[in-house]
């Protein structure tokens, strides 16, 4: 395992991340889509800020599919930090949080508020059953079917289809709550 020093990836890490971008652009652009008010991120900053911090990690992908796992993780750490930025400088940060849409977590959050509200309930998810957890993950911020969230788990599509299904019930319940007076 090497880590990247100044020269930045290796280019094998570099040829992997070429052969992710437009995957990672399409899931960066859905995660945006439909964002409230004037859009404060893009679609490519926040694909070059998850390669930025992807450079700086030991490159041992076992593949594509890994690599796409793991940026997963940047790309939800990325909109979550993004998110509190802009709740900072908002005047009157105590919004509360808006119910996810009725099909669950099929439609991206919508604002900063939506944003945070799915981190910290995503978080005591993640607490509860950290499997769940990394699925929606998966799912929702790194756009990975459920034939390559099973392989990334080393599972079988069954159990990724009915762990997803219980974790945005969990979910949808808990924003629900969290979201009345």
């Amino acid at each position: 395992m090497r880590t990247h020093g100044p020269a930045g990836p290796t280019p094998q890490t570099a040829e992997l991340f070429g052969r992710i971008y437009h995957e990672l652009h399409a899931v960066a652009l859905r995660c945006l889509r439909g964002e409230r008010g004037a859009p404060t991120l893009q679609a490519t900053a926040l694909v070059h800020e998850v390669f930025l911090r992807l450079a700086k990690a030991p490159d041992d992908w076992a593949g594509s599919t890994h690599l796409l796992a793991v940026a997963a993780r940047a790309i939800r750490r990325v909109l979550i930090n993004h998110a509190l930025a802009r709740r900072c400088l908002r005047r009157g940060g105590g919004h509360t949080p808006e119910p996810l849409p009725l099909g669950g977590l099929a439609a991206p959050a919508r604002d900063a508020v939506e944003l945070l509200a799915l981190g910290e309930a995503l978080e005591r998810l993640e607490q509860r059953d950290p499997r769940q957890g990394q699925i929606v993950e998966l799912r929702f911020f790194g756009g990975l079917t459920t034939a390559e969230i099973a392989r990334v788990l080393g599972v079988s599509t069954r159990t990724v289809e009915g762990e997803w299904s219980l974790a945005r019930a969990w979910l949808r319940r808990h924003m629900r709550q969290e979201a009345e007076p």
